[in-house]
């Protein structure tokens, strides 16, 4: 039998899991409005595979971009608190940034990215995550000229 899961709701930022089957995703808000902490435990502690997403907006809907060490900060607190609750590889991933370019609309946006990218893969590996990147429409990646190719070229991460 396979289980899927499908996110319903508005957002999925708010206190309470929005889940169907054993899937779950919460994102932490620059703004920490999200409760993201609680719906994690939530997550671990029933079994629902965990799906965590840093991002760089607060719950207002509004850009909150971090400094470099702000968002490196950011990264290894959440990463260490999800070690804490018993997330590991097998229950659980980091998906750094949802929508990347409603976030970083100036020209460089797409090298900011993969700027913010290598800022935070070492630190989700050094914890043992798997870890993605941001939730991109296909139509907004399409625009921009093939924007996940560019990604995996000049983000470090996929040969480190």
């Amino acid at each position: 039998m396979i289980n899927i899961s499908i996110r319903i709701g508005s957002s999925c930022a708010l206190n309470i899991p929005m889940a169907v089957g054993n899937v779950a995703e919460t994102r932490i808000l620059t703004d920490n409005s999200s409760k993201w902490e609680e719906v994690s435990k939530y997550c671990i502690d029933n079994k629902k595979y965990l799906i965590v997403t840093p991002c760089v907006n607060d719950g207002y809907n509004k850009a909150n971009i971090p400094s470099d060490s702000g968002w490196q900060k950011l990264i290894y607190d959440s990463c260490k608190f999800l070690q804490e609750i018993g997330m590991r590889s097998h229950n659980g991933k980091v998906s750094i940034i949802n929508e990347p370019t409603k976030w970083f609309r100036d020209n460089g946006r797409v090298t900011r990215y993969a700027h913010f990218i290598n800022l935070a893969y070492p630190i989700v590996k050094q914890f043992d995550f798997r870890t993605g990147a941001g939730n991109m429409e296909f139509y907004d990646a399409a625009v921009l000229g093939d924007w996940y190719r560019y990604i995996c070229i000049n983000a470090k991460t996929a040969a480190s």
